[in-house]
């Protein structure tokens, strides 16, 4: 036995001291005993293992980790050839591409850096966390460490995005971020910091990676929340309407509007957006947060003036990434009893108040992205951040009427939105309107709305002979000339066999018609019943109607606003809602300075973007839907 002993050369025997996890270093610290005949002796022996990669993505192609693995005795090199293994604990949304790997480290080498590829599950089903990969040394001694690796989600990202980017404004370096700050002064009391503190700040040249496309609609990220969820408005303007009889947003009709009729247009909204998420409808403040807010709940809200105001705070409000020439509204009240007005932007991009009941304005609808969501992309505006579990994108093939509101679709060079989809006898068709003013060789075509009879009811509610103007044949009122010369024209292009017709609410948008009055509800123009608390899906609907091929936007309409498309300028813009009373018939117009809705007589002239409606049969031969480049072309089946 002391024979066997004394040939032994090394026992090995480890004990662990310490274990410890700092700043992306994971290292363990033993005592490795030597047995030489009788003499013993201890010293330190390291074996560590530190993560090069800060943070990896989920969907963003594949992934490389860098692990840097060490193994040492203080400044002495180790007398071991030291052999491990690496392997992946498992998760939801990594493989390693191979596993285990397994390699050695020479004894006379301090250090091997490793190149760890993750493939991404096919089926995982979300993003945000971590991986943590397993190190183990198997020879001559065994012991594992094991180092997590976040996996970023996209409020990370774009944290990060805005941390590595400056702009200048009024020469002064920012971040497009802010921190938000307490305040306080004789007029607002000290505060805590608010729930949400990361806002998105500056211009459009600098603020740009921050563009989300989501349900056929483009979006821009303001504001990430503690909890990595995520605030986004429209890009553009959606839609007009009046914000409701008193400025107090929970009682609105844009509430009901935004959370209806909206909400219905955003694919998958259950598993991507924050559910009956808190709303501040505080009284309006523009620059300094109050504890304790005064919120709602609802899924689909509308920025309050503080937020605004973070947004453009390094940037004048002309030129901030939210400023669009155009007018559209807040959710924050401006007299102290919410009875009188409520907050919006001008076009010059400052905050105003408006009276209420009034004119109706433009919605930019707001959403809260889920922190788990999942995405890809850049957040460019040409590549922006794409949504996983959104609507998947089309193939050659696919019918028009599976698409969703808000997608591109060019017909002969003509570019077109999709409104909506809905059923006419039996069969699903699609909506559009188009993103373009009609034009002929002299520029944006101007004409009367109309001849118009103009009757109301209370029971039948507005007759307008619309019939009678399409009938009539003449080229000087918009209805006829679409539907005959205009309509004619698609014939001629082979486009009319993809359409059908259509029928067009025509109720009078007004609480009180009688009076001439402009306030007005977008449900009035659909419901039987005049200013109905009932959702434009389950009311009755109003048997004014009229059936035609070529139209024009209702009010309360997804993209009835005529911002969008080619063009550069705005013109009075006709819809096909009637207001005003018997003696006086009038047309909704969109203004040319607010682009809000006002009344206008039926003879004067006004631009259209007209409607059309595709039939059920009507196939995508290619395109995204995206952008005007790469809008969906559209083609019949063949026979």
């Amino acid at each position: 036995m002391k024979k066997k002993q004394a040939m032994i050369v090394v026992i090995v025997f480890l004990i662990t001291i310490a274990l410890a996890t700092t700043c992306g270093n994971t290292y363990a610290k033993y005592v490795l005993t030597r047995h030489y005949n009788t003499t013993f002796s201890s010293y330190p022996f390291y074996f560590e293992v530190k993560n090069n990669t800060d943070r990896i993505y989920v969907n963003q192609g594949e992934q490389t980790v860098s692990l840097n693995i060490k193994n040492y005795i203080g400044e002495q090199y180790n007398e071991f050839d030291t052999k491990y293994t690496i392997t992946l604990e498992d998760n939801d949304i990594f493989t390693l591409e191979e596993q285990p790997i397994t390699g050695t480290i020479p004894a006379s080498k301090r250090d091997e850096n490793i190149e760890l590829k993750l493939i991404q599950k096919e089926e995982n089903t979300k993003t945000g966390g971590s991986v943590t990969f397993v190190v183990k040394a198997t020879e001559p001694y065994t012991k594992e460490i094991k180092i997590t690796v976040t996996i970023g989600m996209l409020g990370d990202y774009v944290i990060e995005l805005a941390d590595n980017k400056t702009c200048s404004f009024m020469d002064t370096e920012i971040h497009p971020h802010v921190t938000d700050t307490k305040c306080s002064d004789d007029y607002f009391p000290p505060v805590a910091e608010p729930h949400y503190y990361k806002y998105l700040t500056g211009s459009n040249e600098c603020v740009d990676f921050n563009y989300v496309w989501y349900s056929g609609k483009m979006w821009r990220i303001t504001e990430i929340l503690d909890d990595g969820s995520i605030k986004m408005i429209s890009e553009n303007i959606v839609s007009a309407i009046n914000f409701g009889e008193t400025g107090f947003f929970n009682d609105s009709y844009i509430k009901q509007w935004l959370n209806e009729d909206f909400l219905d247009t955003l694919y998958n909204h259950e598993n991507i957006l924050v559910e009956n998420a808190s709303w501040d409808i505080s009284y309006f403040y523009d620059w300094c947060w109050r504890e304790p807010p005064e919120t709602v709940k609802a899924t689909v809200g509308l920025l309050n003036p503080y937020e605004y105001s973070k947004v453009r705070q390094y940037s004048d409000s002309e030129h901030n990434f939210l400023s669009l020439g155009h007018s559209w509204w807040l959710s924050s009240y401006t007299s102290p009893d919410a009875t009188k007005a409520v907050g919006g932007i001008q076009q010059n991009g400052e905050i105003t108040g408006w009276d209420v009941p009034n004119t109706a304005f433009g919605v930019r609808p707001v959403v809260i992205l889920k922190p788990d969501v999942k995405f890809s992309g850049e957040g460019t505006q040409a590549e922006p951040f794409v949504l996983l579990d959104d609507k998947p994108a089309a193939k050659e093939g696919d019918k028009i009427n599976t698409r969703v509101p808000g997608e591109l679709v060019t017909i002969n060079g003509v570019l077109y939105r999709i409104v909506n989809t809905h059923e006419i006898n039996g069969k699903t068709v699609t909506k559009l309107k188009s993103a373009e003013y009609i034009t002929d060789e002299n520029g944006v075509m101007l004409k009367q709305f109309g001849s118009m009879e103009f009757t109301y009811d209370k029971e039948a509610g507005a007759n307008i002979a619309y019939d009678r103007i399409v009938a009539s044949k003449n080229d000087s009122y918009w209805l006829s000339y679409l539907n005959n010369t205009w309509l004619n024209k698609l014939e001629e292009q082979g486009i009319k066999k993809y359409l059908v017709e259509d029928t067009y609410y025509v109720n009078p948008a007004q609480l009180k018609p009688e009076d001439g009055s402009r306030i007005g509800s977008y449900k009035n123009t659909i419901c039987k019943k005049t200013d109905t608390s009932e959702t434009t899906k389950d009311c009755e609907k109003t048997t004014n109607t009229w059936t035609g091929y070529v139209g024009l936007p209702i009010v309360g309409e997804l993209f009835a606003y005529p911002l969008g498309g080619n063009d550069t300028h705005d013109y009075k813009t006709a819809t096909m809602t009637p207001y005003g009373n018997g003696s006086s018939p009038m047309i909704g117009v969109f203004e040319t300075d607010t682009q809000g809705i006002f009344q206008e007589a039926y003879d004067n002239d006004f631009a259209v973007k007209p409607t059309i409606t595709l039939s059920a049969d009507v196939i995508i031969k290619s395109g995204d839907g995206k952008t005007p480049g790469t809008a969906f072309k559209i083609d019949l089946p063949s026979n």
